[in-house]
């Protein structure tokens, strides 16, 4: 019988062992995504501060919209940020991501040379929807969707 009871006991120190170990291999995928997301909200926010001051090119206070934007400020921390990410996949949608950002200046150009040119909205929309798939990917850990739409999108052109 004493046999007995140190083999139940061996079993379930096992079984607790395994249950642990299970528990925190399912918890390594989400700490690899921390820096994934935490660098998604810094190109978020460095997008943010664009939507604030690029529109106002031609305005009397676009320097002042400018620094209170903080945008560069973001840019860098946005930057910092990607070089976190350490999934070489998303590190390469999160920095297509912020390559948009690029866009979105371009389009404010141009939206001050002629203030009835729609490609400013055209640019903010088309990084939106880029940053929901970036976002789809890192939560659910499906690979290629932004990828998917930039070839869609160079098809239609």
């Amino acid at each position: 019988m004493p046999i007995l009871r140190l083999w139940i006991r061996a079993l379930a120190l096992l079984a607790l062992s395994l249950i642990a170990a299970s528990a925190l291999a399912q918890q390594s995928p989400a700490k690899a995504e921390t820096p994934a997301l935490a660098a998604l909200h810094a190109i978020d926010a460095y997008e943010a501060s664009l939507e604030t001051w690029v529109p106002y090119a031609d305005k009397a206070d676009y320097e002042e919209r400018e620094k209170a934007s903080g945008h560069q400020a973001k840019r860098e921390r946005a930057r910092r940020a990607l070089e976190k990410v350490s999934d070489l996949a998303l590190r390469s949608d999160l920095d297509s991501l912020l390559t948009d950002t690029r866009f979105i200046i371009l389009a404010g150009a141009k939206l001050a040379l002629d203030p009835s040119d729609k490609s400013f909205s055209t640019a903010v929309a088309q990084f939106h929807a880029d940053r929901d798939l970036v976002a789809t990917q890192i939560t659910s850990g499906k690979r290629g969707l932004l990828r998917d739409a930039i070839l869609d999108r160079s098809h239609k052109k």
